[in-house]
């Protein structure tokens, strides 16, 4: 993770992560994918817009999800 204008990297373990979800939102009629959350074992979670590089990554990310038994769980609003 590495927030705009920031001097502070973070780096995060997969096998720290407890759970992703994908939020989906209604605009007009059409439910698109809007945010990543992933969960931490600590409880903490962090927030990652689907866009740029993120969305290009968002395959990756299932797949190393996958391998440790974990899913991108669909929420919608």
């Amino acid at each position: 993770m590495n927030p705009f204008f920031s001097l502070k990297v973070n780096f995060v373990e997969w096998e720290e992560i407890v759970k992703v979800e994908q939020v989906n939102l209604e605009k007009s009629g059409v439910t698109k994918p809007d945010h990543l959350v992933f969960t931490f074992q600590d409880g903490s979670t962090i927030e990652e817009p689907l866009a740029g590089n993120m969305i290009l990554a968002k395959n990756y990310i299932a797949n190393e999800l996958k391998q440790r038994g974990l899913t991108i769980e669909n929420v919608y609003k």
